[in-house]
């Protein structure tokens, strides 16, 4: 007969599994920051670059300005989009770990087959896509992120047009400036709520 479990073994043996696991966890959350970030930066990139295409050597007036913001109205939403899909692809393959991490930790801690898991693929993502931050879903705070940053750009390009301000500028109003290390951009914002 195989041994049996003490209650402080089992303790400690599912302490151990907790805090590897959370360690695991850490680093997915790391990987995840990583990836968004990288999306946003492509995402700031794309911006300023319909800023030089739309605008080109000439003033920005009110019909520029509308093609601008139609089209990265576009932008946004497709970049969200994207984001969106990454977060939920991350959260889906973390609920699966896991789910099996848990199973495994409480099977070996008693030593008996006690516990198993028939999640399919679906649910996982339903599981990720409830996954709440700052009170909303994760489909509703990436959409709402989306809204916001088109809200401020829109604001920034009007400003920068009533001011008269150069491709450069209003580029800057986006990015930054390098005396801030780029923290005085809109987009700072986005990545800070990211």
């Amino acid at each position: 007969m195989p041994d049996q479990p003490t209650e402080d073994n089992l303790a400690g043996d599912l302490i151990d599994a907790v805090n590897s696991h959370v360690i695991d966890v850490l680093r997915v959350g790391s990987s995840i920051r990583r990836q968004v970030l990288a999306l946003l930066k492509a995402l700031e990139i794309d911006l300023s670059a319909q800023i030089d295409k739309t605008v080109g050597n000439n003033d920005l007036n009110w019909q520029r300005l509308t093609k601008l913001l139609t089209a990265t109205r576009a932008t946004i939403n497709e970049a969200y989009t994207e984001i969106e899909g990454a977060h939920t692809g991350q959260l889906t393959t973390l609920a699966r770990a896991s789910v099996r991490h848990v199973v495994t930790a409480v099977n070996d801690a008693v030593k008996v087959e006690l516990m198993s898991a028939t999640f399919n693929k679906a649910e996982f993502q339903a599981m990720a896509k409830k996954t709440l931050l700052n009170g909303r879903y994760a489909d509703e705070w990436w959409s709402r992120q989306a809204k916001n940053l088109q809200d401020r750009f829109t604001v920034q390009m009007r400003l920068g047009m009533l001011q008269g301000e150069s491709i450069s500028d209003l580029v800057k109003r986006l990015r930054g400036t390098k005396a801030a290390n780029f923290s005085d951009g809109l987009m700072q914002m986005q990545r800070y709520q990211a």
